[in-house]
């Protein structure tokens, strides 16, 4: 019997219960490992805005919750997982889990099925319980966001490499180098630029990367990360776009001339000196030799909203830039709505690079709430 949970039984079958799943049994759906002692449901309820794409495989977060708060969990927090009832059988999702061992953790998963207007998904379950548990199954690559590469293994054949647009005179420098320690590294050179990307599909995206920039050409670097990409022509050293937004940091005091960062702060599109928000306030110039994160959100049409975040310092949460850091917000009436790729573009730059990630994005983004503890 399930725990919390009063039931009578009228000729042998069940005739009231205080739980009701959405499928309509009203024990709700039958346990899915019996080697997991406690479970909770999952309700997800989705903002006013439909993402482009819809709801089926936005990354959802359970924000902020204690795990050790649930009955039995082990310390480790491997055997939390979340599973979701299709009506006929179990499927167990893949789990990004941070802060394990704080009163606060962040919980993500994709989530499996599409959300109807004005209603809410309640058919995934956190599961909990099991000190015989291995490990779960790793987040990174497309299981939990659109993308996210921790730069723990060498995936360069994963992305686009290409001029993407013409930034600068000199073209495409393909100088991206993956390091067992746990980062990539590229170089541009001087007025030459490069461009790595994935090919998503997407309209609305949050774009997040980490930079560690170690060195400057003579009038600057202009290093973001772009959404909404498509390429009008080319390949290569010769790709030319006219369709995308892309994030300017450009003053770097490892620069020959720190007079020279245009547009920084700046939403750019179509070009490295056409403005699809202007900054009114320029920011100061970057702090070199540390990691440090930029982050773009694109969502909406007619018009398209514009986010823009950037901070010395690498912010708590994978993918989820805080308040403070938002640097630039506005909006774009002559948009771009079409869907693309998305990733980072680079012109005289030297640096480190870790920890892309492309996800699902709207405002404001759903809610994931915890229901009561269940036992078999």
């Amino acid at each position: 019997m399930r725990s919390g949970i009063g039931c009578s039984l009228i000729f042998g079958l069940v005739a009231a219960c205080g739980f009701h799943s959405p499928g309509g049994d009203p024990l709700g759906p039958p346990w899915w490992d019996m080697h997991f002692a406690h479970r909770r449901q999952l309700t997800v309820t989705p903002g006013p805005l439909y993402p482009d794409k819809g709801y089926e495989g936005y990354t959802v977060r359970l924000v902020p919750f204690d795990p050790h708060a649930l009955t039995g969990l082990a310390a480790s927090c491997d055997d939390l997982r979340v599973v979701a009832w299709d009506g006929t059988r179990w499927t167990e999702l893949v789990r990004h889990l941070l802060g394990c061992g704080t009163g606060a953790a962040d919980l993500r998963f994709a989530l499996p099925a599409e959300i109807a207007d004005g209603a809410a998904y309640r058919d995934a379950y956190l599961y909990y319980g099991n000190p015989a548990a291995g490990p779960p199954a790793a987040a990174d690559g497309t299981a939990v966001y659109l993308w996210w590469d921790p730069a723990t293994r060498d995936r360069r054949t994963d992305y686009v490499h290409g001029r993407m647009d013409a930034w600068l005179a000199g073209g495409h420098d393909d100088s991206l180098r993956w390091d067992a320690q746990g980062y990539y590294t590229y170089d541009t050179g001087d007025d030459s630029q490069s461009s790595y990307r994935r090919a998503v599909d997407e309209r609305d995206v949050l774009v997040e990367v980490s930079l560690f920039h170690t060195g400057c050409y003579p009038y600057n670097m202009q290093t973001g990360v772009c959404a909404r990409g498509i390429v009008l022509s080319g390949s290569g050293a010769n790709e030319l776009s006219d369709h995308y937004y892309c994030t300017s940091r450009a003053q770097n005091p490892n620069c020959a001339d720190t007079d020279q960062g245009l547009y920084d702060g700046d939403i750019l599109k179509t070009d490295n000196e056409i403005l699809a928000f202007n900054n009114p306030v320029d920011p100061p110039p970057i702090v070199a030799s540390q990691w440090r994160k930029q982050a773009l959100g694109v969502f909406g049409v007619h018009p398209t909203q514009l986010r823009f975040w950037d901070a010395d310092a690498a912010w708590p949460a994978l993918a989820t830039p805080p308040p403070a850091a938002l640097l630039a917000t506005g909006s774009d009436a002559t948009d771009y709505p079409g869907r693309g790729f998305a990733g980072i573009m680079t012109a005289q730059d030297k640096a480190n690079l870790r920890d892309l990630v492309i996800r699902r994005y709207v405002e404001p983004e759903p809610m994931v709430t915890l229901e009561d503890e269940q036992t078999p």
